[in-house]
């Protein structure tokens, strides 16, 4: 028990490197569907994790640096 607390106190150190899609369409002012259809023709790169969908956080400072 002593080493998954350690563990996970570890982890929570550590950046995030994905958003997820909502977080990512709030960050960028687009909707939902609208930073979907971009993943979809892939003006912007996300990663699927089992069925989720996220975004690198460096996606979203590369869309904004360009913007």
């Amino acid at each position: 028990m002593e080493v998954l607390a350690m563990a996970t106190k570890e982890l929570e150190r550590l950046p995030r490197l994905l958003v997820t899609l909502d977080e990512a369409a709030r960050t960028l002012g687009l909707s939902r569907k609208t930073l979907l259809r971009r993943v979809a023709d892939s003006t912007v790169r996300a990663v699927r994790i089992g069925r989720r969908l996220q975004v690198p956080i460096s996606e979203i400072e590369r869309l904004v640096a360009g913007a």
